[in-house]
């Protein structure tokens, strides 16, 4: 679990909407890219909190590689930061 604390994500009321509807957002986003490691056992859930933003990734089977979650952390957060990037079977391809 990782959490992003940022004073502005409660400041008011626009600004906790704004986020919640980040979240939401970002998570449709992602669907596509995350679709196949969420049959795989992987997950991952963003979410709003009074102190910021909460980003959890969860395991659902015993058996998985340091490089899927490794993948799974840089897709999120080159994601979220708006850079191009290209998901291939073996690598990850910064556009």
């Amino acid at each position: 679990m990782m959490i992003v604390y940022s004073p502005f994500v409660y400041m008011d009321p626009l600004s906790t909407n704004l986020t919640h509807m980040f979240c939401q957002l970002f998570q449709d986003a992602l669907t596509e890219y995350t679709y196949a490691a969420e049959l795989a056992g992987l997950g991952y859930n963003i979410q709003s909190t009074i102190y910021g933003l909460v980003v959890c990734l969860f395991l659902c089977i015993f058996y998985i590689t340091s490089d899927t979650v490794a993948i799974m952390i840089v897709i999120i957060f080159l994601r979220a930061s708006g850079i191009a990037f290209i998901v291939t079977t073996h690598a990850l391809a910064i556009a």
